[in-house]
């Protein structure tokens, strides 16, 4: 299940953040300019990272 980040349906974050599952992850990413070429090899916490920096 993912939630929107700052009520808006249109820019969903998983919803454990850092806690959630890699795939949410990549659909994520990938949903926000990253490719799958960007995204290979990167841990879980490091995508986190990206798009939530210093949050939770």
């Amino acid at each position: 299940m993912l939630r929107p980040l700052l009520g808006s349906s249109r820019n969903p974050v998983p919803r454990h953040h850092r806690d959630a599952e890699r795939s949410e992850w990549i659909v994520y990413a990938l949903a926000h300019g990253k490719s799958a070429e960007q995204l290979e090899d990167v841990r879980t916490a490091t995508i986190a990272d990206w798009y939530l920096g210093d949050e939770q």
